[in-house]
């Protein structure tokens, strides 16, 4: 199945990590490409045409961002539990 369009829109989606530099990337791309003529290829959801994804690759920088902040939330989450088994081991051991 094909689709032609003549819209694209780069506006940033809540809830979704954008990279800026990722956005002038494309900014150029699709800027080079209207002003030779040129197709960009897209992935269109046929049920969904406004769910159509420029770039499928994988932004590992955004992967990375949320790795840390998961470790640092966890710890975070995590550490008033250690303290409570670790008193209630101090106070088995006294025993």
């Amino acid at each position: 199945m094909r689709y032609d369009s003549s819209l694209v829109s780069l506006q940033q989606r809540p809830g979704v990590y954008n990279s800026l530099d990722w956005h002038d990337e494309w900014f150029e791309k699709l800027d080079r490409a209207r002003k030779s003529g040129a197709t960009v290829p897209a992935w269109v959801n046929p049920e969904g045409t406004p769910d159509a994804v420029l770039d499928k690759d994988v932004r590992y920088e955004g992967l990375l961002l949320m790795a840390l902040v998961m470790l640092a939330f966890g710890t975070v989450a995590l550490l008033p539990v250690g303290i409570v088994l670790f008193i209630v081991a101090m106070k088995l051991r006294r025993s």
